[in-house]
Formats: C-alpha cells, sequence, structure tokens
C-alpha cells in the first residue's frame, strides 16, 4: 500500500511500493514526487529507522508550499512504514544527503514518524 497525493490530503491505493513513483492509478490523484525521482537506496537499521534515499537529477526536491510538501513527505514516510514491519521511523535523503528541511518547510533532520493525519 502506499499514499497518494489528492488535492489536500493522501489517499492510500493497494500497489508495491515502487508504485508510489509510477504515478497512481485512480483518477484524480498525483504522484507525490515529479517524474525522475527514484530510490538509489533504501535500508533499515539495527534500531528500525529505515532510510529512504531520494535520488534526482535536482539538488534539492522540488519548491512547493507547506502542504504539498507535508503531503509529499508523509506520502513517503506513511508508505514506508505501512510496508516494512521492521521499520519504526524514517529518514528521508536526498541525492545521498540528509537536509535540515526537506524542501525548505517540513523539519527532516530527524527520523519522521507515521502521521495519518493527512490521510482521508
Amino acid at each position: 500500500m502506499f499514499w497518494a497525493v489528492a488535492i489536500d490530503v493522501l489517499v492510500s491505493e493497494r500497489r508495491e511500493i515502487r508504485a508510489l513513483f509510477t504515478g497512481p492509478r485512480t483518477q484524480g490523484l498525483v504522484a507525490p514526487l515529479p517524474a525522475g525521482v527514484t530510490v538509489a537506496d533504501a535500508f533499515v537499521d539495527a534500531q528500525g529507522v529505515a532510510y529512504v534515499d531520494l535520488a534526482a537529477k535536482e539538488p534539492a526536491p522540488p519548491a512547493s508550499g507547506s502542504d504539498l510538501e507535508l503531503l509529499r513527505v508523509y506520502s513517503l514516510v506513511d508508505s514506508v512504514l505501512a510496508n516494512e514491519p521492521r521499520a519504526r521511523s524514517v529518514v528521508l535523503l536526498w541525492n545521498g544527503a540528509q537536509r535540515i528541511t526537506f524542501a525548505g518547510h517540513v523539519d527532516t533532520s530527524a527520523p519522521l514518524l507515521e502521521d495519518r493525519k493527512w490521510v482521508k
């Protein structure tokens, strides 16, 4: 299962986690990140922290307002935590580096916990 972005909420689709990057099948939903963003690496450490390294040609995640950035981040975080039973939190990396904020709004300096308040 992964969480796709609707206008101002996340909506679930039952699909493989890789589908998060190919986009949703449901009309009216969009992929959380633009085409060209892939997962360069992902692993879960002994403490249950899942590290997801997003790779793209761009040096930084796409700019957006704070609401869209929250949806993007928690689409990824909640999808990982819903699908990986060993994971308790998620660290998002961009091109191999952990950023203080994802794209200027959401604090990603520490592991993120599930937050379903964005889910419809």
